[in-house]
């Protein structure tokens, strides 16, 4: 096997990897963290993202719009929301420092 070859072989199974770990954590996320109900206002929707956003950080230490999708939110609803979310997440944070 080639040197390039070897080197695509390596990161092609690295991805797989990082998929699979992913997969698991957008899983146990919703398993352990999904909403027991529905929520409608929109205080409410910013509230419960903000909370997944906090528990992101908490496993993995950074939030992104995969991880919110992964976890069921919408597109819409990350950008309609999102900004209101984070402020509060923001401040949830700084509270338990």
């Amino acid at each position: 096997m080639s040197l390039a070859a070897e080197i695509v072989a390596r990161a092609q199974a690295r991805a797989e990897s990082f998929k699979a770990e992913q997969a698991h954590l957008a899983l146990r996320l919703r398993t352990n963290l999904a909403p027991t109900k529905p929520v409608t206002t929109p205080d409410a929707v910013a509230r419960r993202l903000a909370r997944d956003m906090v528990n992101l950080v908490a496993l993995k230490e950074s939030v992104d719009h995969d991880d919110l999708a992964a976890l069921g939110w919408s597109a819409a609803a990350i950008r309609e929301h999102g900004e209101a979310a984070r402020a509060i997440a923001f401040a949830e944070r700084e509270r338990e420092v």
